[in-house]
């Protein structure tokens, strides 16, 4: 059963790959796996999210943004913790900061017990303090990476220069600038 569907798979590849000649990569791209999904019921999410992945890690917004939604539509399940902080740093480049901090929030609450939550964390810090001008969010963002249960000793030091600019970003210095 297992050759007949590789047989059957192979020759939708030789006849998607005459399609690719004719049409745009997005199409090939969709039309292969949703042949791909007909041969092996489920593999479309994995396969978009590691579309996600490959689109997020060359720097390509658009297609990176793209699978992402696909894969929030097919699935409703959370992008894989190691994918998401790739897309996050995409949107970043992109100047795209506002959806850059929901996605580091998102990705936060999705995997509190994983180690992308901290970087995750720590980015939206950093974006709000840096970026998004409020000082006062990224202190809360820092203070959830102080008290997480995640071991995180390297992340400490940078936590603790953080917690230094604190005085810095109070509210009553902010107004006397």
């Amino acid at each position: 059963m297992q050759q007949v569907r590789g047989k059957c798979l192979r020759a939708e590849i030789t006849q998607i790959s005459a399609q690719m000649r004719r049409s745009g990569r997005h199409t090939l791209r969709r039309c292969m796996v949703c042949r791909v999904n007909s041969f092996f019921p489920g593999s479309m999410q994995q396969i978009t999210a590691r579309l996600c992945d490959l689109h997020a890690k060359a720097n390509e917004f658009e297609p990176a943004w793209r699978e992402y939604e696909d894969f929030m539509k097919l699935s409703g399940a959370p992008l894989p913790a190691a994918t998401w902080p790739d897309l996050c740093r995409t949107m970043e480049e992109q100047q795209n900061f506002g959806r850059a901090l929901i996605q580091y929030e998102n990705l936060a609450s999705a995997y509190p017990k994983e180690r992308q939550s901290l970087m995750a964390l720590m980015g939206a810090a950093r974006l709000c303090a840096k970026r998004l001008g409020r000082p006062q969010d990224a202190i809360r963002f820092y203070e959830a990476v102080s008290v997480s249960p995640i071991p995180h000793l390297d992340l400490e030091q940078l936590s603790k220069r953080a917690f230094g600019k604190r005085r810095r970003w109070s509210p009553a210095r902010l107004r006397r600038r």
